[in-house]
């Protein structure tokens, strides 16, 4: 048998892979046109047409928000993807209070973590 290399088992079971620093942690979003244009030119989210209290879905990964958007084509909600940096404090509260997805282990995936951690941004970047 064929042992494991030290290095692979520090490797924890689930990790965030994102650009981050001490204080923020970069994640992607999909909004409509109206949504992106109005944060871009604010250089934050405004209300309207930006809901707050609205569920939502950030990924770390820039690919990966494109791929679960369907490339800006799934459909006029999705067409524009911003990079946000949001605090650390804000995202950790996120991971805390999300809830999952579907049950732990169900079908052998790992469960996706849901939240509305849009309330902890601080703004879009171009």
């Amino acid at each position: 048998m064929q042992e494991v290399p030290q290095s692979a088992s520090a490797i924890p079971l689930r990790q965030i892979r994102a650009v981050f620093d001490d204080a923020t942690i970069r994640v992607y979003q999909a909004y409509s046109n109206v949504i992106a244009d109005a944060a871009l030119a604010a250089g934050t989210f405004v209300s309207p047409p930006f809901k707050m209290e609205r569920m939502t879905w950030i990924k770390p990964s820039f690919l990966w928000m494109m791929y679960r958007a369907g490339w800006g084509f799934k459909d006029a909600g999705q067409q524009r993807i911003l990079a946000i940096d949001i605090s650390r404090e804000g995202f950790e509260w996120a991971l805390a209070n999300g809830c999952l997805s579907h049950a732990e282990g169900e079908g052998g995936a790992a469960p996706a973590q849901r939240s509305v951690p849009s309330a902890h941004s601080v703004g879009p970047r171009a």
